[in-house]
């Protein structure tokens, strides 16, 4: 996967450990809205030296080839992360993405799914794409629609919240 895309208005980068205070603001200024979405924020906040930790994972990962974090940078700000995720079978990837509360309708998230989509196709040869969110989210809903992706079934979380997992499958060659 290479180490950054570009798109229209974006840089989407794999994380740097000196990114970590920025990281860390973002996540501090973004709590409240975060938190109901997002799985790691059980663990936050974090201190900055766990921060700096995390991405030293999150670079480990993306080298390994188990997952790839991007930080989304707009006019050299922070403003969220695009991921894809090996948690699924062998021929499907998942994406995640969240955005900071200052960020958010602007269509930045969709944007940056739109740089990073065709890679899991093209690059890592994987045949869908999914979508895990919230049965409630609605925000996650809609990019998941932008992008064109389907309904593909619901699951239950460890927490027992209902979840829906949506599908984007492979462009015919």
């Amino acid at each position: 996967m290479p180490p950054e895309i570009r798109t229209t208005r974006l840089l989407l980068r794999r994380w740097r450990v000196e990114e970590a205070p920025a990281l860390r603001r973002a996540l501090d200024e973004s709590e409240a809205f975060l938190r109901p979405w997002l799985r790691f924020m059980k663990v936050e906040p974090r201190s900055l030296a766990e921060t700096a930790q995390w991405i030293e994972e999150h670079i480990k990962a993306f080298e390994s080839g188990s997952n790839y974090r991007y930080a989304i940078w707009f006019e050299g700000r922070l403003i969220g992360e695009v991921m894809l995720m090996n948690r699924q079978g062998p021929d499907e990837i998942e994406l995640a993405y969240w955005l900071h509360t200052r960020a958010v309708r602007q269509g930045f998230i969709s944007e940056a799914c739109q740089g990073l989509v065709p890679l899991a196709f093209q690059v890592l040869g994987r045949a869908r794409v999914l979508i895990v969110c919230d049965e409630r989210n609605s925000s996650s809903h809609g990019v998941a629609v932008r992008l064109g992706a389907t309904v593909s079934h619901h699951i239950k979380d460890e927490d027992g919240v209902l979840l829906r997992v949506w599908a984007i499958e492979s462009p015919a060659p």
